[in-house]
């Protein structure tokens, strides 16, 4: 069997079925245009969507499924000034660049882990209660105590001032990306505008940059708030790399009756997990076998003999399609 074209062929129709069947649809509210500027057939591009909208679609959401199938998180917790990763970032002038099956992404200024991606979600999955419209933007407040207890990391000075300097980062980076699944999307954007403490509210500040913004609008997002305990509940050495192959495997459409399989180098590659020497592909088998029970809870099966994984679908996981989708 042909497993990488079984897998990638997920892009040509099978995540088209989940927005059919599986999708929410946010209560969204269009801005009309008046009849008589655009005729009876008004043209897509000059329907617009507000702010509201754009909020109402974000707080339905984790984060956007390109986000998480073709990722800026490395599938690591830490990176070594030493690494081979760090070394090409450096080398390449402080640009990360990645081509897979399903998309390219750039990574410019600073690299970005799975550390980031956990601390990013914390406060995505607090944002319905939180989030408000701010001189343009999307504003969401949140708690780094309330982080830090959702991680398991113990309370200190020093912990609220590393999540603090794990948000700078995230606000330092430029995304760039083009999607290949058929939207035709291409996007460059900085994912967070400004961080602040508000003393009024006695809570932390990010305001989504606009840019961002557009590009959650136009791209299809992911919620897996109810899997979001399973999933940082995952720890130890190796975790952040299993954490990633969940995080790839939740965007696909799949059921029992719907298996999709992709092999072990195909999997690696895609999630940028270092593999150019035996040994690190050998650490990535060891981390498999220790962390099975885990990957079960989302039903993935990895075969040893053969190198390929089997997925069959994870419940409570809704896909929200792009606003443009919504155009009637």
């Amino acid at each position: 069997m042909n497993y990488d074209k079984s897998f990638t062929n997920i892009q040509q129709g099978k995540i088209m079925a989940v927005q059919k069947n599986d999708e929410i649809k946010p209560k969204f509210i269009k801005k009309m245009v008046p009849k008589e500027k655009v005729g009876f057939l008004p043209d897509e591009s000059q329907i617009q969507y507000s702010l509201f909208d754009t909020k109402q679609k974000i707080n339905e959401s984790t984060a956007t499924l390109m986000d998480l199938r073709v990722s800026p998180f490395m599938p690591v917790d830490k990176i070594s000034h030493n690494s081979a990763l760090a070394k090409e970032f450096v080398a390449n002038k402080n640009i990360l660049r990645r081509e897979t099956a399903f998309g390219t992404v750039e990574i410019r200024n600073r690299l970005l882990t799975q550390y980031h991606k956990m601390i990013l979600d914390c406060i995505m999955i607090n944002n319905i209660a939180r989030s408000v419209l701010y001189k343009g933007n999307i504003a969401i407040y949140f708690s780094i105590y309330e982080i830090a207890q959702k991680l398991g990391l113990e309370w200190s000075g020093k912990t609220q001032k590393n999540i603090q300097e794990a948000i700078e980062y995230i606000k330092d980076v430029v995304i760039v990306r083009s999607d290949n699944n058929g939207s035709g999307v291409s996007s460059s954007y900085n994912i967070i505008q400004e961080m602040k403490y508000s003393s009024k509210e006695q809570s932390y500040v990010i305001i989504l940059s606009s840019l961002y913004s557009e590009y959650f609008n136009k791209t299809m997002s992911i919620n897996y708030n109810k899997r979001f305990d399973d999933l940082i509940s995952i720890r130890g050495k190796g975790s952040a790399f299993i954490r990633s192959i969940i995080e790839f495997f939740i965007t696909h459409d799949a059921s029992a009756d719907n298996i999709q399989r992709i092999k072990l180098m195909q999997l690696l590659e895609t999630i940028n997990y270092p593999c150019e020497t035996p040994r690190q592909v050998t650490s990535a088998k060891q981390y498999l076998k220790e962390y099975e029970k885990e990957l079960a809870k989302f039903h993935i099966k990895y075969y040893p003999g053969s190198q390929v994984f089997e997925y069959c679908g994870t419940t409570d996981i809704r896909f929200i399609p792009p606003l443009e989708g919504l155009v009637e």
